[in-house]
């Protein structure tokens, strides 16, 4: 699954919350039929709640990085993430 993290995403991101701007991300981008997918997002992997199932995916090494440097305060930029299904 291709995640683009944008601006905005980071903005509205907390570090060491459920409101990382990847979960943001998906939040926005993966919105079925009007309701958000619950995203969990760990330092390695991201659970997307869908359908009262949740779905389990692998993040990318730089996703991680990403994830890391958001969390410790670094300048983070917009970018994209392939997260790949458990």
């Amino acid at each position: 699954m291709k995640i683009t993290v944008t601006q905005e995403d980071i903005d509205n991101g907390e570090p060491g919350s459920r409101s990382c701007p990847i979960a943001n991300a998906i939040n926005r981008q993966y919105t079925f039929k009007k309701r958000h997918p619950n995203a969990i997002v760990g330092l390695s992997e991201v659970g997307i709640d869908i359908c009262n199932s949740r779905v389990w995916f692998n993040l990318s090494k730089p996703a991680q990085k990403f994830i890391k440097d958001f969390d410790n305060g670094l300048i983070i930029k917009p970018s994209t993430f392939i997260i790949t299904k458990k």
